[in-house]
């Protein structure tokens, strides 16, 4: 069987969207003799691998999502929910082909429902140097427009190719191009045959957006699988140490367009010279696997006299036992995976009004998660926090038990054995 998937960035990036995806393909494995193939969307063409189980192809390869489907021929796909253009180009085609169709909302905890509410500034997105997954060398001016506008072509080009009313193409790229440029709310893509959900809470809103009842299987989280007991705190004991253990996770605000690169360097500037002066404190950073940039913060940190050591591929559970406190700010999925765990996590004002991720307004009823709107009141806020004793409480527990489908490790699974028995139903 071959598995079909996009990624943005290259498989052996510690990504969620990676995560996911490994994650069903591993279960997929064990059940059927399955390849998975990776298509890959950059601005940049990327040289095709395979192996045994995985096939990593260059989307610009193919003119068009039905020349793809064609050469690929997939047994089934995934796709994101919402309109992103290479990803319906590929929905259409899959379903001209009559290849079934598998949408997920999403890696992130939230994302699909909260689009609307993110301050992204979209003329700055348009004329961005760079892509999220770019390095530095690679950046130029409007690079990431001019991605935007290769990808807009893509699915004109798809349409063309299924001899789609071009009156109705115009149609979608107008509606489209209002949701991007007002923020309004995202359209979902009606052609799955299954919508993997995360939690019970993600059927009723996307029943209003006009999918069917009977296509949304509520499997889990396959990313939260991997938070086992071990990474569980029931209480927050600091580590014995004669310095707080402080571990900084970035967002990727700048990459996305809402910060500016100003704002970015002002906010990290404040923060980190602030934690500097505090001789009591010893910080890290944990920076995304893939959005950003390691080589920025190394030389951001060298400016500014700082030797801080920097992780990027490792995962962010792995390191909770080497802090006493969490420090992030913005909207990120890690919010929620740390809120989880009931580790101390103190969010920062950022400047932008951002959502919050699910568990962080319990974290911060619970006790375990505080809010700072003034850097200035951080270092104090650091000292009070960690000689607390902080233990999470009953209504949280309760609530984190409610947010996550049967949280036993069989997510992935789940979303295995749907996909299967539509395939089976298909024959």
């Amino acid at each position: 069987m071959k598995f079909l998937v996009m990624t943005t960035s290259m498989p052996n990036k510690n990504t969620l969207r990676n995560q996911y995806f490994k994650a069903i393909h591993n279960e997929l494995k064990k059940k059927k003799q399955t390849q998975i193939i990776w298509v890959v969307c950059q601005p940049n063409k990327i040289k095709n691998d395979q192996d045994e189980f995985s096939n990593i192809v260059d989307i610009h390869q193919f003119p068009n999502g039905l020349k793809l489907m064609e050469s690929l021929n997939p047994d089934v796909i995934i796709v994101n929910i919402g309109f992103e253009p290479i990803q319906h180009s590929l929905a259409l085609a899959a379903n001209h082909l009559n290849i079934p169709i598998i949408s997920f909302v999403g890696p992130a905890l939230a994302g699909f429902f909260t689009a609307e509410k993110i301050p992204y500034n979209t003329i700055r997105h348009f004329f961005s140097s760079g892509a999220p997954t770019d390095t530095e060398e690679e950046k130029y001016f409007m690079r990431r427009g001019k991605f935007m506008i290769y990808k807009i072509l893509y699915s004109i080009k798809t349409q063309i190719a299924l001899k789609i009313n071009f009156i109705q193409t115009l149609k979608e790229l107008y509606l489209d191009f209002i949701i991007f440029n007002f923020n309004k709310s995202p359209r979902p893509n009606l052609l799955a045959d299954l919508v993997l959900l995360h939690y019970e809470s993600q059927i009723e809103p996307l029943q209003k957006l006009g999918l069917k009842k009977e296509k949304l299987i509520l499997i889990g989280h396959p990313i939260l699988d991997s938070i086992n007991a071990k990474f569980i705190q029931p209480n927050n004991i600091k580590i014995n140490s004669k310095k707080i253990k402080l571990l900084i996770v970035t967002d990727t605000l700048y990459e996305h367009g809402i910060w500016t690169s100003k704002q970015r360097s002002n906010f990290l500037t404040e923060l980190f010279s602030k934690l500097s002066d505090n001789f009591n404190i010893e910080f890290a950073l944990k920076i995304h696997p893939s959005q950003e940039n390691k080589s920025f913060y190394k030389n951001f940190l060298k400016n500014l006299n700082l030797n801080v050591p920097i992780f990027q591929s490792e995962n962010l559970q792995d390191l909770f036992p080497n802090y006493d406190l969490l420090i992030s700010y913005g909207f990120s999925t890690s919010h929620s995976v740390i809120s989880y765990s009931g580790k101390r996590l103190i969010l920062l004002n950022s400047g932008k009004k951002t959502p919050r991720f699910p568990l962080i307004e319990e974290g911060i009823q619970s006790g375990h998660v505080m809010e700072c709107n003034d850097i200035k009141d951080l270092n104090n806020m650091i000292n009070e926090f960690v000689k607390k004793d902080v233990e999470v409480s009953q209504k949280f527990i309760d609530a984190r038990k409610k947010l996550f489908y049967k949280f036993d490790g069989k997510s992935a699974e789940r979303g295995a054995d749907a996909i299967l028995n539509l395939l089976n139903k298909r024959k």
